[in-house]
């Protein structure tokens, strides 16, 4: 096996073989061409998220805090009206199981590259009634329902 520059491995047990590695080997040994989009996802994160490109593309240990994601503060807005059109919505139905029923209202700026959560709710073990009286309730967008 050859091993390339920057690749840490030590022996944890007789028969184990802990490799580390990062996209930046790949540049590395001359084929960034295999990394595509994530190359430039790459360095974009690098440059406006530097404690994200630790974790997310250098495999360090960066800690989270409590939060999953470390970029979102909530804050009331008054926001241009936004067109019905460019509003997302979307139903991630959980079965009544144990995994949550979601519903959310989003908008994405392209431009400034935010991600807008206008309204959601949900839980888990939703009954199908609860989830349609949760929908008539936060029916504030021309949401037609029937």
């Amino acid at each position: 096996m050859v091993y390339g520059e920057g690749i840490h491995r030590q022996w944890k047990k007789v028969r184990q073989l802990v490799h580390h590695s990062t996209y930046l080997d790949v540049v590395a040994g001359g084929r960034s061409e295999w990394l595509g989009f994530t190359l430039i996802q790459a360095e974009q994160t690098k440059r406006e998220n530097p404690k994200q490109y630790a974790w997310e593309y250098m495999g360090e240990v960066t800690g989270t805090d409590a939060n999953v994601f470390s970029n979102i503060w909530e804050r009331d807005s008054e926001l241009e009206p936004i067109n019905a059109r460019t509003t997302l919505r979307g139903l991630d139905w959980g079965s009544g199981g144990p995994d949550p029923t979601i519903f959310g209202e989003y908008f994405y700026d392209e431009r400034n590259k935010r991600l807008y959560i206008l309204q959601e709710f949900g839980k888990p073990k939703m009954s199908l009634q609860t989830v349609g009286a949760e929908l008539l309730r936060v029916n504030t967008h021309n949401i037609h329902l029937s």
